[in-house]
């Protein structure tokens, strides 16, 4: 994850990963809270992200209600995402979404023949929902998940198959 207020959770270090992790991704998952809003850090996070120049998808977790996905979006549309998905991972809900975006238009030869694996990492700000994607994605508990923002304090790297295609999930500690 990323933070610039070098806070005792989020070290410089732990931010200098988060940025590896991204700049090495093939695709950028960007988890927004659509529990406590837009805040300041998305903004600044959206800029950051853009920069990388890596096909993003704009998620927004945590709108748990399907009828007021629009609402819960609303005020995410002026980070400029051409398109942002509603989500909540606890309720499995958009997930299958996120999954047919991680293939969709991939080429089939990867840059390095001898890796197939696509990587994607999963960016956010703490406490979005980043490590609940992660476990909801590869079906069972396989990273900490906790209402305690700071949780995850390093990047991990999770490998999975999925109808035949590897993948590396990047999981990152919370982005400032």
């Amino acid at each position: 994850g990323l933070t610039d207020d070098h806070s005792k959770v989020w070290t410089p270090a732990s931010r200098k990963k988060a940025l590896e992790a991204a700049e090495q991704a093939d695709r950028i998952l960007f988890i927004l809270d659509g529990k406590y809003g837009l805040n300041p850090e998305d903004r600044d996070l959206a800029v950051l992200i853009k920069k990388l120049n890596k096909p993003v998808l704009a998620v927004v977790n945590k709108i748990d209600q399907p009828q007021n996905f629009e609402v819960g979006l609303s005020e995410f549309y002026i980070l400029g995402f051409d398109h942002l998905v509603p989500a909540s991972f606890e309720h499995k809900l958009g997930i299958d979404t996120i999954l047919d975006w991680m293939i969709e238009g991939l080429p089939r030869e990867l840059e390095d023949p001898n890796d197939k694996r696509i990587r994607i990492a999963i960016v956010g700000k703490p406490n979005a929902g980043k490590s609940t994607l992660v476990n909801k994605i590869l079906g069972y508990e396989r990273v900490i998940a906790s209402p305690v923002a700071g949780t995850t304090v390093d990047s991990v790297e999770i490998p999975f198959e999925r109808n035949g295609q590897e993948y590396c999930l990047i999981d990152t500690a919370g982005l400032r």
